[in-house]
Order: structure tokens, then sequence, then C-alpha cells
């Protein structure tokens, strides 16, 4: 069952005569209901979608009781999305100027025991992409549940950030992990020689020294 969700009671005249909410089980009651033809209408929660009618008729007798009167719910999907970037100033925040890196692998794992820690074969992948031109990935329709977002370094990088993220889908809502990288590729190096030029040919020949 599905707990919280409003529950509105209201007679032939379309008045409303009461109002609930479902329990933890999802259960609702209106007890000391007069006979007579009412309707029941449930409100649908933030991030579900309904699969049976939201609205019911009902015919109450004198002291009699109906029940079955239920609602089907189902969860929306949610969303997991993020960049990889590259992190110049190795800081862990995405700042003005820093572009994203493309190709880069992201996983989704489903955190079978909920404690946000990778567990090797007990976590399950449920997806796989990689980054695109500007370093953006998507993971658009999720099931709401416990997940792991895992990052592949990509060659020549070294992560400014944790390459896992736990994240919990709630319906309907989207969750961002991003991902930070700086280059490990060794720094170069420019240099050269101010000569005196004493023959004006542009190049250093035998006896122009360097210029101090």
């Amino acid at each position: 069952g599905i707990a919280g969700v409003t529950v509105t009671l209201r007679n032939a005249a379309n008045v409303v005569i009461a109002t609930t909410t479902t329990d933890a089980g999802g259960s609702y009651s209106f007890l000391n209901v007069p006979a007579g033809d009412y309707t029941i209408t449930e409100t649908d929660l933030a991030g579900y979608t309904s699969t049976t009618s939201n609205t019911l008729a009902i015919l109450l007798g004198a002291g009699s009781t109906s029940t079955g009167n239920n609602f089907g719910d189902i969860p929306n999907p949610g969303a997991i999305s993020g960049t990889v970037w590259n992190d110049v100033n190795t800081n862990g925040v995405i700042n003005a100027g820093e572009s994203g890196i493309s190709g880069v692998t992201i996983s989704l794992y489903l955190d079978v025991n909920a404690n946000g820690v990778y567990d090797p074969g007990i976590d399950t992948l449920s997806a796989t992409t990689t980054t695109g031109a500007t370093g953006a990935y998507s993971f658009p329709s999720n099931t709401p549940a416990s997940y792991l977002v895992i990052e592949t370094d990509p060659l020549g990088y070294v992560s400014t950030t944790s390459n896992i993220v736990p994240v919990i889908v709630a319906p309907g809502n989207t969750k961002i992990a991003n991902f930070g990288e700086a280059s490990t590729l060794p720094p170069g190096t420019i240099g050269g020689i101010v000569f005196l030029d004493s023959d004006t040919s542009g190049a250093q020949n035998a006896g122009e020294a360097g210029v101090a």
C-alpha cells in the first residue's frame, strides 16, 4: 500500500463530507456515514500515476459497509544525469571555462542493499552510457530505488571527485551526479635562444653569442 494519499468523500450534491489519508498499509476508511449516494475521489501523490479511475461511485445502504473501494497507482520513473568535466583547478566544482569531457563511461548499478557502497557480486548493473560532446550523460528512466553511479576515469586523467556517487531516485524526480577529472599528462617545456645576429641572416651562426 501507499501511505499519505488523500481520499475525499462527497455526497450526491458533490459536497465534501469528509477527507482522510491512507495509513502505512495504504488503507483508508470513512466511519458513521449515513445511507446514500456518494463518490470517493483519490488525489495522486506527486510522482505517481493512477492505473485505475480516481473516482468511485458508492451506493451505501442503511447500516451497511462498502468495501473494496480501491485505487491503483504506479510510481513514475526518475532520471539520473550529470556531467564529467575537466577540473582544471582541481577544486571539485564546475567553474566558468572548465569544459566537459566526452567519451567517458558511466555505469549505473542498483544498490541492492541500499548501503551507498558498491558491493561486487551484490549490486547489479542496470545500464551503461558514455558522455556526449559536452561531457553530459543521462539515464532518463529508472524505477524508484537506490542506485550507484560509477565513473571510469578516462585515459590521461585522475578524479578530483569520488568515482562512485550513491543516489536515491524517488518517483518522478531527477538526481544529478557530476564527476571532476584533472589531466595527468606531464607538462611540456618551451625554450629558445635570443642571440646577437651579427650578419642579420636570421639564423644563429658560429660566433653569434646569446644575449643575456
